[in-house]
């Protein structure tokens, strides 16, 4: 089992852990960033804590196996974490929390960049989303809905980093 270097309190790895634990403590799978999922390697999180959104405190983390970028088993005994075979450990500081992913329901990716119109930005909004722990958006209309779908398409293959979008298509009415 390789072991990366401990995780310290603070760092940005903390807040992109949010994509993996998507779902409350006792879960057995969730979605995580689809670039996760193409590498298909598994990981053991183990240390620091989780924060699962349903309680109002944090317990100490048991350990959650994730699998091709979905959460495999949470709070594995040892026997199931050698039957696993070669995996790589993540060692988190007692300091460090993984929270939940958050889901923007009113995503805002159009924008009016130095005055030349809205457009919707998804070079960089994508990777400032998971930055905040956001992991899945709602954009609630787009202005260019192809490039959107085309971001969604290039995110969930794997190509590259962004939370899952799901596509709400062109704004309607006449304020537009």
């Amino acid at each position: 089992m390789r072991t990366r270097s401990r995780i310290r309190r603070g760092t940005a790895f903390a807040l992109l852990l949010a994509g993996v634990v998507a779902a409350a403590i006792g879960s057995s799978f969730a979605a995580t960033p689809m670039a996760a999922q193409a590498t298909g390697e598994t990981l053991l999180i183990r240390g620091g804590w989780l924060f699962d959104s349903v309680g109002d405190g944090r317990v100490r983390n048991p350990g959650i196996v994730v699998r091709a970028g979905k959460i495999f088993l949470i709070g594995p005994s040892d026997e199931q974490v050698a039957s696993l075979g070669a995996l790589e450990a993540i060692d988190l500081d007692d300091g460090a929390t993984i929270l939940p992913g958050l889901f923007d329901l009113h995503a805002h990716h159009a924008m009016d960049l130095f005055g030349r119109g809205r457009i919707d930005e998804v070079n960089y909004n994508p990777l400032i989303f998971l930055a905040n722990g956001v992991t899945s958006v709602f954009p609630a209309g787009e202005m260019d809905p192809e490039n959107v779908m085309a971001a969604r398409i290039a995110i969930d293959n794997g190509e590259r980093p962004g939370p899952r979008i799901m596509n709400s298509g062109p704004y309607f009415g006449s304020a537009r």
